[in-house]
Order: structure tokens, then sequence, then C-alpha cells
């Protein structure tokens, strides 16, 4: 039993549920419920009366939920010693995208600045490690639909656990407004095959070149960065794929759809197994998940009108 563990009872006490507890903390139903019985077994009680319309502390469960509010105010004191602001950092490690980085300053400055938070673009196999290894405490990845449990596994290999976060967003071709394939106005995906392509060079990128079905092109160019990405655009000379939100704010580009096909993009959060969010981290996230939903509608107006 560990600090998480008495977060995560206390937030299923005061919801009275399972499900809405769930939700709130961003782990799956499955996880917490196995969590809870775990604790009940080490501990020799029942914390919880399972009725038909919600849980209600046993009288163990109560003595036990008074202590561990406390346990949790004095951690929060504990904590508080070593950050005079009393702001509990945010370390995050996620895809690289433009847009997930403007709402993570956007968030910084309209609700809630900390003078220490971090927040690292790697590739998501990368992100997962890196909350693995306790160098980031919330993972953000983007991937294929069809990839939800590959990623779920490695996750689970590496003692983390994925939660989707936003909806499946479209995916368009991204172009310099001089490139050819944006003077005939429409794309296929035959023309992925055609023009010079752009990737980030890591191992999910690159993997993602077998769905668009141009893994075996001689001429992708690989970078490391956004960067490198927005310099190999904007020259004129190469394509990729993007989401409408990471491409619709630089001058001089387009966004095409694509004719024959369309693809997607998950986004999950990325959590060690046994580790709540914090207050914080929920309140981004929640952020973050509200803000791509308003981006996301009125960028695909703006598409449509085109």
């Amino acid at each position: 039993m560990n600090f998480e563990h008495l977060k995560c009872i206390i937030a299923v006490a005061k919801n009275g549920s399972i499900s809405a507890a769930a939700r709130e903390l961003y782990v799956s139903q499955p996880y917490l419920s196995g969590m809870i019985s775990k604790i009940e077994k080490e501990l020799g009680y029942t914390i919880f009366i399972r009725t038909s319309r919600s849980l209600l502390p046993t009288e163990e469960g109560l003595l036990f939920l008074n202590s561990a509010n406390i346990i949790l105010r004095e951690l929060d004191k504990i904590n508080s010693f070593s950050d005079k602001s009393g702001c509990l950092s945010l370390k995050v490690a996620a895809y690289y995208s433009s847009f997930f980085m403007k709402l993570f300053l956007s968030f910084r400055s309209e609700i809630s600045d900390c003078p220490s938070d971090t927040y690292v673009e790697m590739g998501n196999e990368e992100a997962i490690r890196s909350v693995a290894e306790g160098k980031a405490s919330l993972g953000i990845i983007c991937y294929a639909p069809s990839k939800h449990e590959k990623y779920a596994e490695l996750a689970s290999d590496m003692h983390c656990r994925i939660e989707k976060l936003i909806d499946p967003f479209p995916l368009y071709i991204f172009a310099s407004e001089q490139h050819e394939i944006a003077r005939r106005g429409q794309a296929s995906t035959d023309d992925l095959k055609h023009y010079r392509y752009v990737c980030y060079n890591d191992a999910s990128s690159l993997r993602y070149l077998n769905i668009l079905g141009i893994e075996t092109k001689g001429d992708t160019l690989r970078v490391s960065n956004r960067g490198g990405m927005m310099d190999a655009i904007t020259s004129g000379g190469y394509i990729t794929i993007s989401s409408m939100l990471d491409a619709g704010d630089y001058p001089g580009t387009v966004l095409i759809p694509l004719l024959n096909h369309r693809f997607f993009l998950n986004t999950s959060a990325v959590f060690r197994e046994d580790y709540a969010p914090t207050d914080r981290e929920k309140e981004f996230l929640s952020y973050m998940n509200a803000r791509t939903h308003e981006a996301t509608e009125a960028r695909e107006r703006e598409v449509r009108a085109e």
C-alpha cells in the first residue's frame, strides 16, 4: 500500500462509486476495483460495503478513511516545504505536437502557472519509458487506433498504463503553399509515394510509415524535432501527414484532405501502474480535452469551408 492507493480509496469514498472515481482519477474501473480488493486483503478487513446503488464504508473503513486523510494532509505539508508556492509541478513527456505545447503554455498562463514545470517532446515509446523511469509523471502519446492494444501492452510491460484522453482526430497532408500538391488542391494516398516525405526519427513515427504504405520510400527525410519538420515543409520540398491542429497556425502552409482514405490518431495519457494523477495533472488533462474538442470542431468547419 502506498500514498497513491490512499488517494484512490478516498476518491471512491467521495464518489460512492468505483466507476465515477475511475473517471475522476483517469484510471480504468477494473484497475481501481482490483486495487481495492488487494488492499482489503492486505489489511484483513473490508473497507466498503457494495450495495445496489453505491459503495458505503464499513466501520473499519471509516477509521481507515479518517487515518488516510490525516496521512495525505501531512504528505501535502511535507511536499510544500520545498515549494513555497504550494504548486505541484507538472512533469510531462509528450509526443511531438505544436498544438499540445500551446495548450500546455496556455494552461500555465490562464489556469495554473508553476515555476518548476517541465514539458519534453519525444517519441511514443520514449514517453512511456520516461514515465516508467520516473523522469515524467504524465505521458501523452499519439498513435493509430489500430495500435491501441500494442501500446497498452507496451505500457504494461513497463509497469505503466494508458488511458484514453482525446477522441480520435483526422490527419491531412501538410505542405507548403508553394508545393505542387498544394497548387493542385487535392490529394490521395498515392501522392505520399510520389513526393518527398518528412517524418520524425523515432520508432513509433517510423512504424507509422507502414500504415501510410511508404515504409520502403528511399528518399524519406527523418528529423529529430519540430524545428526540422517545419524547415522541411516550408522549404517547399517535402510533405508530411499531420493533424489539422498541429498544422493550422503556420503561415504559408496548407492542409489537404485525402480523397481516398482518412487516417486518424488516438491520444492517450500515460501513468505508472499504481499512480493517481495530482489535482493539477487532472486539471491539465481536462483542459487539454476541452480545448482540443473546441479546436477540432472549429478547424473542421474551416476545412469544409475551404
